[in-house]
């Protein structure tokens, strides 16, 4: 390549070739260059945000039934239990089973925050024989939560 085959410009570096000029990342080059890398990020981001949102629908996609909520206390501490729902009514020792047992409105909570969001939760006061709703602040707590983090509460 001689001297002649070379064109500088004060913008970009263009080489001569056989009568055609190949331009070597133009200012126009290098924006669609940057504009072409954003876009296949851009769908990249969109594709694994899709089968995130598909992983999560497929694997924790909740309960047909929603969940349903029960809470009875023991001395002065309240207990709590969130079980998925069915069609049938429970029994007091399954709904106060020692391993499925929330012993604190802190650990409601931190189970309540697992739930996928929309989802809804029964809270029922004495449909489980011994079971009964908490004091009003209690019952308030829970609910603004439930709203906050986007479950629907239905407290019968």
């Amino acid at each position: 390549m001689s001297c002649k085959d070379v064109m500088v410009h004060s913008k970009h570096l263009k080489i001569r070739r056989s009568g055609w000029f190949v331009g070597l990342w133009t200012t126009r080059n290098v924006w669609a260059a940057r504009a072409i890398v954003r876009i296949v990020v851009l769908l990249l981001l969109v594709g694994c945000k899709s089968q995130a949102a598909q992983n999560i629908q497929t694997t924790d996609a909740g309960s047909m039934k929603g969940f349903e909520l029960y809470s009875w206390s023991e001395g002065d501490a309240w207990r709590y239990s969130l079980l998925e729902g069915t069609n049938r009514i429970k029994s007091y020792s399954e709904v106060t089973a020692a391993d499925i047992q929330l012993d604190n409105i802190e650990a409601l909570i931190e189970a309540m925050g697992n739930l996928p969001l929309g989802d809804w939760v029964f809270w029922s006061d004495q449909r489980v024989p011994g079971t009964h709703l908490p004091p009003q602040a209690i019952v308030d707590t829970i609910r603004g939560y439930s709203q906050q983090i986007g479950l629907q509460l239905d407290i019968e």
